[in-house]
Protein backbone atom coordinates (compact mmCIF):
# COMPACT_ATOMS: atom_id res chain seq x y z
CA UNK A 1 0.00 0.00 0.00
CA UNK A 2 2.94 2.34 0.63
CA UNK A 3 3.95 2.17 -3.04
CA UNK A 4 0.37 2.91 -4.05
CA UNK A 5 0.40 6.03 -1.87
CA UNK A 6 3.78 7.11 -3.30
CA UNK A 7 2.69 6.72 -6.91
CA UNK A 8 -0.60 8.53 -6.26
CA UNK A 9 1.19 11.52 -4.71
CA UNK A 10 3.80 11.54 -7.49
CA UNK A 11 1.14 11.53 -10.21
CA UNK A 12 -1.06 14.25 -8.76
CA UNK A 13 1.76 16.38 -7.40
CA UNK A 14 3.79 16.47 -10.61
CA UNK A 15 0.76 17.31 -12.76
CA UNK A 16 -0.54 20.02 -10.42
CA UNK A 17 2.67 21.72 -9.30
CA UNK A 18 4.86 21.25 -12.38
CA UNK A 19 2.47 22.36 -15.16
CA UNK A 20 5.21 24.15 -17.07
CA UNK A 21 7.41 21.06 -17.32
CA UNK A 22 7.93 19.98 -20.92
CA UNK A 23 5.45 17.33 -21.98
CA UNK A 24 7.87 14.43 -22.57
CA UNK A 25 9.46 14.97 -19.14
CA UNK A 26 6.05 15.05 -17.47
CA UNK A 27 5.12 11.80 -19.21
CA UNK A 28 8.43 10.24 -18.12
CA UNK A 29 7.86 11.15 -14.45
CA UNK A 30 4.39 9.60 -14.54
CA UNK A 31 5.66 6.61 -16.49
CA UNK A 32 8.34 5.91 -13.89
CA UNK A 33 5.65 6.04 -11.22
CA UNK A 34 3.60 3.41 -13.04
CA UNK A 35 6.69 1.21 -13.42
CA UNK A 36 7.23 1.39 -9.65
CA UNK A 37 3.58 0.47 -9.08
CA UNK A 38 3.83 -2.46 -11.50
CA UNK A 39 7.05 -3.73 -9.99
CA UNK A 40 6.47 -3.24 -6.26
CA UNK A 41 2.88 -2.15 -5.61
CA UNK A 42 0.64 -4.64 -7.44
CA UNK A 43 0.06 -8.38 -7.37
CA UNK A 44 -0.80 -9.13 -10.99
CA UNK A 45 -1.87 -7.49 -14.25
CA UNK A 46 -5.50 -6.89 -13.36
CA UNK A 47 -4.61 -5.57 -9.91
CA UNK A 48 -2.11 -3.15 -11.48
CA UNK A 49 -4.64 -1.89 -14.03
CA UNK A 50 -7.35 -1.28 -11.42
CA UNK A 51 -4.93 0.49 -9.07
CA UNK A 52 -3.67 2.60 -11.96
CA UNK A 53 -7.20 3.55 -12.99
CA UNK A 54 -8.11 4.60 -9.44
CA UNK A 55 -4.88 6.54 -8.86
CA UNK A 56 -5.26 8.38 -12.17
CA UNK A 57 -8.68 9.79 -11.18
CA UNK A 58 -7.29 13.01 -9.62
CA UNK A 59 -5.50 13.82 -12.90
CA UNK A 60 -8.09 12.35 -15.27
CA UNK A 61 -8.72 15.79 -16.82
CA UNK A 62 -5.02 16.37 -17.55
CA UNK A 63 -3.24 14.91 -20.56
CA UNK A 64 -0.33 12.49 -20.22
CA UNK A 65 1.91 15.41 -21.18
CA UNK A 66 0.67 17.46 -18.23
CA UNK A 67 -1.10 19.88 -20.58
CA UNK A 68 -4.76 20.74 -20.98
CA UNK A 69 -6.97 17.80 -21.94
CA UNK A 70 -8.50 20.00 -24.66
CA UNK A 71 -5.14 20.39 -26.42
CA UNK A 72 -4.13 16.72 -26.12
CA UNK A 73 -7.17 14.54 -25.25
CA UNK A 74 -5.39 11.53 -23.83
CA UNK A 75 -4.99 11.10 -20.08
CA UNK A 76 -3.54 8.29 -17.99
CA UNK A 77 -7.11 7.50 -17.00
CA UNK A 78 -7.96 6.94 -20.68
CA UNK A 79 -4.92 4.71 -21.11
CA UNK A 80 -5.89 2.50 -18.17
CA UNK A 81 -9.44 2.36 -19.51
CA UNK A 82 -8.18 1.09 -22.85
CA UNK A 83 -5.81 -1.41 -21.23
CA UNK A 84 -8.61 -2.79 -19.05
CA UNK A 85 -10.89 -3.21 -22.07
CA UNK A 86 -8.13 -4.95 -24.05
CA UNK A 87 -7.33 -7.20 -21.09
CA UNK A 88 -11.01 -8.03 -20.83
CA UNK A 89 -11.18 -9.08 -24.48
CA UNK A 90 -8.13 -11.28 -24.01
CA UNK A 91 -9.96 -13.18 -21.27
CA UNK A 92 -13.46 -13.56 -22.70
CA UNK A 93 -13.39 -17.30 -22.08
CA UNK A 94 -13.77 -16.66 -18.35
CA UNK A 95 -17.12 -14.87 -18.52
CA UNK A 96 -20.16 -15.74 -16.43
CA UNK A 97 -22.50 -16.28 -19.36
CA UNK A 98 -25.92 -15.18 -18.10
CA UNK A 99 -24.54 -12.20 -16.19
CA UNK A 100 -22.50 -11.10 -19.21
CA UNK A 101 -25.37 -11.40 -21.69
CA UNK A 102 -27.69 -9.34 -19.47
CA UNK A 103 -25.32 -6.43 -19.07
CA UNK A 104 -23.99 -6.64 -22.61
CA UNK A 105 -27.59 -6.28 -23.82
CA UNK A 106 -28.01 -3.20 -21.63
CA UNK A 107 -24.86 -1.63 -23.07
CA UNK A 108 -26.05 -2.29 -26.63
CA UNK A 109 -29.42 -0.79 -25.70
CA UNK A 110 -27.68 2.33 -24.37
CA UNK A 111 -25.55 2.79 -27.50
CA UNK A 112 -28.51 2.23 -29.85
CA UNK A 113 -30.72 4.60 -27.83
CA UNK A 114 -28.26 7.48 -28.34
CA UNK A 115 -27.48 6.69 -31.98
CA UNK A 116 -30.42 8.64 -33.53
CA UNK A 117 -29.50 11.77 -31.56
CA UNK A 118 -25.94 11.42 -32.89
CA UNK A 119 -27.04 11.03 -36.49
CA UNK A 120 -29.25 14.14 -36.25
CA UNK A 121 -26.83 16.20 -34.17
CA UNK A 122 -26.46 19.87 -35.26
CA UNK A 123 -22.69 19.41 -35.29
CA UNK A 124 -21.45 15.89 -36.02
CA UNK A 125 -17.98 16.47 -34.53
CA UNK A 126 -19.37 17.74 -31.24
CA UNK A 127 -22.00 14.99 -31.18
CA UNK A 128 -19.43 12.28 -31.92
CA UNK A 129 -17.24 13.52 -29.05
CA UNK A 130 -20.11 13.08 -26.59
CA UNK A 131 -21.07 9.73 -28.10
CA UNK A 132 -17.52 8.46 -27.57
CA UNK A 133 -17.94 9.24 -23.86
CA UNK A 134 -21.06 7.06 -23.89
CA UNK A 135 -19.10 4.29 -25.61
CA UNK A 136 -16.36 4.62 -22.96
CA UNK A 137 -19.00 4.31 -20.25
CA UNK A 138 -20.28 1.14 -21.91
CA UNK A 139 -16.69 -0.14 -22.01
CA UNK A 140 -16.38 0.37 -18.25
CA UNK A 141 -19.53 -1.68 -17.73
CA UNK A 142 -18.03 -4.38 -19.97
CA UNK A 143 -14.86 -4.47 -17.85
CA UNK A 144 -16.88 -4.73 -14.64
CA UNK A 145 -18.97 -7.58 -16.02
CA UNK A 146 -16.02 -9.35 -17.60
CA UNK A 147 -14.16 -9.52 -14.29
CA UNK A 148 -17.22 -10.16 -12.19
CA UNK A 149 -16.24 -12.03 -9.05
CA UNK A 150 -12.81 -10.43 -8.84
CA UNK A 151 -13.87 -8.29 -5.90
CA UNK A 152 -14.17 -10.69 -3.00
CA UNK A 153 -14.99 -9.10 0.38
CA UNK A 154 -11.32 -8.57 1.18
CA UNK A 155 -10.68 -6.92 -2.20
CA UNK A 156 -13.73 -4.70 -1.85
CA UNK A 157 -12.09 -3.32 1.28
CA UNK A 158 -8.75 -2.93 -0.51
CA UNK A 159 -9.99 -1.14 -3.61
CA UNK A 160 -12.42 1.05 -1.67
CA UNK A 161 -9.40 2.20 0.39
CA UNK A 162 -7.46 2.95 -2.80
CA UNK A 163 -10.45 4.90 -4.16
CA UNK A 164 -10.57 6.78 -0.85
CA UNK A 165 -6.82 7.38 -1.18
CA UNK A 166 -7.38 8.97 -4.61
CA UNK A 167 -9.93 11.39 -3.14
CA UNK A 168 -7.61 12.17 -0.22
CA UNK A 169 -4.77 12.97 -2.64
CA UNK A 170 -7.14 15.16 -4.62
CA UNK A 171 -8.17 16.97 -1.41
CA UNK A 172 -4.54 17.38 -0.31
CA UNK A 173 -3.54 18.87 -3.66
CA UNK A 174 -6.53 21.21 -3.58
CA UNK A 175 -5.60 22.45 -0.09
CA UNK A 176 -2.02 23.01 -1.30
CA UNK A 177 -3.36 24.86 -4.35
CA UNK A 178 -5.43 27.22 -2.18
CA UNK A 179 -2.51 27.81 0.22
CA UNK A 180 -0.11 28.59 -2.64
CA UNK A 181 -2.67 30.93 -4.18
CA UNK A 182 -2.67 32.93 -0.92
CA UNK A 183 1.04 33.51 -1.58
CA UNK A 184 0.20 34.97 -4.97
CA UNK A 185 1.18 31.91 -7.01
CA UNK A 186 -1.44 30.26 -9.20
CA UNK A 187 -1.31 26.54 -9.95
CA UNK A 188 -3.98 24.17 -11.20
CA UNK A 189 -7.46 25.21 -12.28
CA UNK A 190 -8.49 28.43 -10.53
CA UNK A 191 -11.04 31.00 -11.71
CA UNK A 192 -12.40 34.20 -10.15
CA UNK A 193 -16.10 33.93 -10.95
CA UNK A 194 -17.44 37.19 -9.52
CA UNK A 195 -19.72 37.71 -6.58
CA UNK A 196 -16.77 37.18 -4.27
CA UNK A 197 -16.37 33.61 -5.51
CA UNK A 198 -12.95 32.21 -6.38
CA UNK A 199 -13.30 28.60 -7.49
CA UNK A 200 -10.58 25.96 -7.14
CA UNK A 201 -10.54 22.61 -8.94
CA UNK A 202 -7.07 21.15 -8.49
CA UNK A 203 -6.43 19.35 -11.77
CA UNK A 204 -10.20 19.08 -12.51
CA UNK A 205 -11.50 21.52 -15.11
CA UNK A 206 -14.99 21.40 -13.58
CA UNK A 207 -15.36 22.60 -9.99
CA UNK A 208 -18.62 20.76 -9.43
CA UNK A 209 -17.00 17.49 -10.50
CA UNK A 210 -14.08 18.18 -8.15
CA UNK A 211 -16.50 18.85 -5.30
CA UNK A 212 -18.49 15.69 -6.08
CA UNK A 213 -15.40 13.48 -6.35
CA UNK A 214 -14.13 14.53 -2.93
CA UNK A 215 -17.62 14.05 -1.48
CA UNK A 216 -17.65 10.44 -2.69
CA UNK A 217 -14.41 10.00 -0.75
CA UNK A 218 -16.14 11.35 2.36
CA UNK A 219 -18.90 8.80 1.76
CA UNK A 220 -16.29 6.02 1.46
CA UNK A 221 -14.82 7.15 4.77
CA UNK A 222 -18.24 7.07 6.45
CA UNK A 223 -18.79 3.61 4.98
CA UNK A 224 -15.58 2.41 6.62
CA UNK A 225 -16.88 3.65 9.94
CA UNK A 226 -20.23 1.92 9.47
CA UNK A 227 -18.58 -1.32 8.31
CA UNK A 228 -16.29 -1.54 11.34
CA UNK A 229 -17.31 -3.80 14.19
CA UNK A 230 -16.96 -1.21 16.95
CA UNK A 231 -17.65 2.51 17.24
CA UNK A 232 -14.84 4.69 15.87
CA UNK A 233 -14.90 8.48 15.73
CA UNK A 234 -11.96 8.95 13.31
CA UNK A 235 -13.80 7.98 10.08
CA UNK A 236 -16.42 10.66 10.74
CA UNK A 237 -13.76 13.26 11.55
CA UNK A 238 -11.87 12.54 8.32
CA UNK A 239 -15.12 12.58 6.37
CA UNK A 240 -15.78 16.02 7.85
CA UNK A 241 -12.34 17.23 6.73
CA UNK A 242 -12.98 15.95 3.20
CA UNK A 243 -16.33 17.75 3.18
CA UNK A 244 -14.61 21.00 4.20
CA UNK A 245 -12.27 20.62 1.20
CA UNK A 246 -15.25 19.79 -1.03
CA UNK A 247 -16.84 23.11 -0.02
CA UNK A 248 -13.49 24.88 -0.52
CA UNK A 249 -13.96 24.39 -4.26
CA UNK A 250 -16.92 26.83 -3.76
CA UNK A 251 -19.20 24.32 -5.51
CA UNK A 252 -22.25 23.00 -3.62
CA UNK A 253 -22.70 19.86 -5.70
CA UNK A 254 -20.62 17.51 -3.57
CA UNK A 255 -22.22 18.55 -0.31
CA UNK A 256 -25.75 18.32 -1.69
CA UNK A 257 -25.03 14.89 -3.20
CA UNK A 258 -23.48 13.72 0.07
CA UNK A 259 -26.52 14.68 2.13
CA UNK A 260 -29.00 13.21 -0.37
CA UNK A 261 -26.98 10.04 -0.96
CA UNK A 262 -26.59 9.21 2.71
CA UNK A 263 -30.23 10.10 3.39
CA UNK A 264 -31.33 7.76 0.59
CA UNK A 265 -29.18 4.97 2.03
CA UNK A 266 -30.62 5.54 5.49
CA UNK A 267 -34.22 5.40 4.23
CA UNK A 268 -33.58 2.21 2.26
CA UNK A 269 -31.74 0.66 5.21
CA UNK A 270 -34.64 1.35 7.59
CA UNK A 271 -37.20 0.04 5.08
CA UNK A 272 -35.17 -3.12 4.47
CA UNK A 273 -34.59 -3.83 8.16
CA UNK A 274 -38.11 -2.65 9.09
CA UNK A 275 -36.66 -1.12 12.20
CA UNK A 276 -34.32 1.65 13.31
CA UNK A 277 -30.86 0.18 13.94
CA UNK A 278 -27.71 1.63 15.49
CA UNK A 279 -26.21 1.79 11.99
CA UNK A 280 -29.12 3.79 10.58
CA UNK A 281 -28.86 6.21 13.53
CA UNK A 282 -25.07 6.55 13.20
CA UNK A 283 -25.35 7.94 9.69
CA UNK A 284 -27.30 10.92 11.03
CA UNK A 285 -23.98 12.27 12.39
CA UNK A 286 -22.23 12.86 9.02
CA UNK A 287 -25.47 14.16 7.49
CA UNK A 288 -25.77 16.72 10.30
CA UNK A 289 -22.11 17.71 9.97
CA UNK A 290 -22.49 18.17 6.21
CA UNK A 291 -25.59 20.33 6.59
CA UNK A 292 -23.89 22.46 9.26
CA UNK A 293 -20.79 22.98 7.11
CA UNK A 294 -22.93 23.91 4.12
CA UNK A 295 -24.83 26.56 6.09
CA UNK A 296 -21.90 27.98 8.10
CA UNK A 297 -18.84 27.68 5.84
CA UNK A 298 -20.04 28.14 2.25
CA UNK A 299 -21.44 31.70 2.65
CA UNK A 300 -17.87 32.81 3.46
CA UNK A 301 -16.74 31.64 0.00
CA UNK A 302 -19.51 33.00 -2.23
CA UNK A 303 -21.87 35.92 -1.77
CA UNK A 304 -24.93 34.46 -3.47
CA UNK A 305 -27.63 32.90 -1.31
CA UNK A 306 -27.18 29.28 -0.29
CA UNK A 307 -30.40 28.27 -2.07
CA UNK A 308 -29.64 30.27 -5.21
CA UNK A 309 -30.04 27.87 -8.13
CA UNK A 310 -27.32 29.60 -10.25
CA UNK A 311 -29.63 29.54 -13.26
CA UNK A 312 -30.29 25.78 -13.09
CA UNK A 313 -34.09 26.06 -13.02
CA UNK A 314 -34.05 28.54 -15.88
CA UNK A 315 -31.90 26.23 -18.04
CA UNK A 316 -34.18 23.28 -17.24
CA UNK A 317 -37.29 25.28 -18.17
CA UNK A 318 -35.63 26.39 -21.40
CA UNK A 319 -34.68 22.78 -22.19
CA UNK A 320 -38.26 21.58 -21.69
CA UNK A 321 -39.41 24.24 -24.15
CA UNK A 322 -36.62 23.37 -26.57
CA UNK A 323 -37.60 19.71 -26.76
CA UNK A 324 -41.06 20.46 -28.16
CA UNK A 325 -41.17 19.07 -31.67
CA UNK A 326 -38.14 16.85 -30.96
CA UNK A 327 -39.65 14.63 -28.29
CA UNK A 328 -38.41 11.29 -29.64
CA UNK A 329 -34.77 11.86 -30.59
CA UNK A 330 -34.15 15.23 -28.93
CA UNK A 331 -32.11 18.22 -29.97
CA UNK A 332 -29.02 16.13 -30.77
CA UNK A 333 -25.77 15.25 -29.03
CA UNK A 334 -22.95 17.71 -28.48
CA UNK A 335 -22.48 19.52 -25.16
CA UNK A 336 -20.54 22.50 -26.54
CA UNK A 337 -22.78 22.71 -29.59
CA UNK A 338 -25.88 22.97 -27.40
CA UNK A 339 -24.65 26.19 -25.79
CA UNK A 340 -23.42 27.62 -29.08
CA UNK A 341 -26.78 26.97 -30.72
CA UNK A 342 -29.13 27.98 -27.89
CA UNK A 343 -27.02 30.47 -25.95
CA UNK A 344 -27.92 28.65 -22.72
CA UNK A 345 -25.77 26.20 -20.75
CA UNK A 346 -26.80 22.58 -20.89
CA UNK A 347 -29.21 21.58 -18.08
CA UNK A 348 -27.43 20.74 -14.82
CA UNK A 349 -29.36 17.55 -14.30
CA UNK A 350 -28.46 14.33 -16.12
CA UNK A 351 -32.07 13.26 -16.70
CA UNK A 352 -33.17 16.58 -18.22
CA UNK A 353 -29.92 16.78 -20.19
CA UNK A 354 -30.40 13.42 -21.87
CA UNK A 355 -34.09 14.08 -22.40
CA UNK A 356 -33.43 17.30 -24.30
CA UNK A 357 -30.39 15.96 -26.16
CA UNK A 358 -31.54 12.42 -26.98
CA UNK A 359 -35.32 12.61 -26.55
CA UNK A 360 -37.52 9.94 -25.07
CA UNK A 361 -35.50 7.19 -26.79
CA UNK A 362 -32.13 8.20 -25.33
CA UNK A 363 -33.60 9.10 -21.96
CA UNK A 364 -35.32 5.73 -21.65
CA UNK A 365 -32.13 3.85 -22.59
CA UNK A 366 -30.00 5.75 -20.08
CA UNK A 367 -32.63 5.45 -17.35
CA UNK A 368 -32.85 1.67 -17.73
CA UNK A 369 -29.07 1.31 -17.42
CA UNK A 370 -28.82 3.67 -14.42
CA UNK A 371 -31.70 1.90 -12.64
CA UNK A 372 -30.01 -1.47 -13.26
CA UNK A 373 -26.73 -0.13 -11.86
CA UNK A 374 -28.54 1.32 -8.84
CA UNK A 375 -30.23 -2.02 -8.18
CA UNK A 376 -26.83 -3.70 -8.39
CA UNK A 377 -25.33 -1.12 -6.04
CA UNK A 378 -27.80 -2.12 -3.34
CA UNK A 379 -26.37 -5.66 -3.49
CA UNK A 380 -22.73 -4.77 -2.85
CA UNK A 381 -20.89 -3.91 0.40
CA UNK A 382 -21.46 -0.49 1.88
CA UNK A 383 -17.87 0.60 1.07
CA UNK A 384 -18.89 0.88 -2.60
CA UNK A 385 -22.60 1.42 -2.11
CA UNK A 386 -22.37 4.78 -0.32
CA UNK A 387 -19.89 6.44 -2.77
CA UNK A 388 -22.06 5.25 -5.69
CA UNK A 389 -25.24 6.73 -4.19
CA UNK A 390 -23.50 10.03 -3.44
CA UNK A 391 -22.14 10.20 -7.02
CA UNK A 392 -25.59 9.42 -8.39
CA UNK A 393 -27.21 12.16 -6.30
CA UNK A 394 -24.52 14.63 -7.40
CA UNK A 395 -25.56 14.10 -11.00
CA UNK A 396 -28.91 15.69 -10.16
CA UNK A 397 -27.04 19.01 -10.08
CA UNK A 398 -24.40 18.59 -12.80
CA UNK A 399 -24.54 17.57 -16.47
CA UNK A 400 -22.64 14.84 -18.28
CA UNK A 401 -23.06 12.01 -15.78
CA UNK A 402 -21.22 9.59 -18.07
CA UNK A 403 -18.16 11.84 -18.47
CA UNK A 404 -17.50 12.34 -14.76
CA UNK A 405 -14.71 9.69 -14.62
CA UNK A 406 -15.43 8.68 -11.02
CA UNK A 407 -19.04 7.59 -11.64
CA UNK A 408 -18.13 5.13 -14.44
CA UNK A 409 -15.29 3.86 -12.24
CA UNK A 410 -17.65 3.18 -9.34
CA UNK A 411 -20.04 1.42 -11.75
CA UNK A 412 -17.19 -0.81 -12.89
CA UNK A 413 -16.28 -1.70 -9.31
CA UNK A 414 -19.81 -2.60 -8.20
CA UNK A 415 -20.15 -4.88 -11.22
CA UNK A 416 -16.91 -6.63 -10.25
CA UNK A 417 -18.22 -7.62 -6.83
CA UNK A 418 -18.84 -11.35 -6.59
CA UNK A 419 -22.46 -12.43 -6.80
CA UNK A 420 -23.94 -15.94 -6.33
CA UNK A 421 -24.07 -16.89 -10.00
CA UNK A 422 -22.75 -20.05 -11.73
CA UNK A 423 -19.35 -19.72 -13.40
CA UNK A 424 -18.27 -21.24 -16.69
CA UNK A 425 -14.72 -22.25 -17.60
CA UNK A 426 -13.37 -21.08 -14.26
CA UNK A 427 -9.59 -20.71 -14.62
CA UNK A 428 -7.25 -22.43 -12.20
CA UNK A 429 -6.48 -20.43 -9.07
CA UNK A 430 -3.02 -18.91 -9.09
CA UNK A 431 -1.21 -16.33 -7.04
CA UNK A 432 1.33 -15.66 -9.76
CA UNK A 433 1.56 -12.38 -11.68
CA UNK A 434 -0.25 -13.82 -14.70
CA UNK A 435 -3.32 -14.96 -12.76
CA UNK A 436 -6.67 -13.83 -14.13
CA UNK A 437 -8.36 -14.09 -10.76
CA UNK A 438 -7.51 -15.12 -7.27
CA UNK A 439 -9.88 -17.34 -5.44
CA UNK A 440 -12.78 -15.51 -3.83
CA UNK A 441 -11.61 -16.39 -0.34
CA UNK A 442 -9.90 -13.55 1.53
Amino acid sequence: MQMTVFVGLLMSGSNLFLPGLAGPYQACISGMGWIVLWSFGSKNTLDFLIRGLLLSLPVSYVSVLGSSYATFPLSWFNIFQLLLVCYGFLNLRYIIKNYFITWFSLVVLLLLAFLPSLLFAPNMASGLKQYLHIVAFGAMIFVGVQFHGWLSPSRVSLYSRIYLLATEIMALCLVAQIAIKRLGISVGINIAMGGGREAFGGAFNDFSFASAFIATGAAAMVAQGLASTGWRLWPYLEASLLLVVSIATTARTGMAGFILGLSLWQCCHVIQKRSVTIKSLAIILPITIAAALLVIYLPNLREEALVNDSGRIESIQFAMEKIKGHEWIGFGLGVSQYKETTGVTIPHNWMVQYLVQAGIVGFAGSMIVVLALTWRAFHVPIQLQLPFLVALMCTMFIPDLINSRFFPTLCMLILMVEFPLPRVNQPPVSNGPSAIRYSCSP
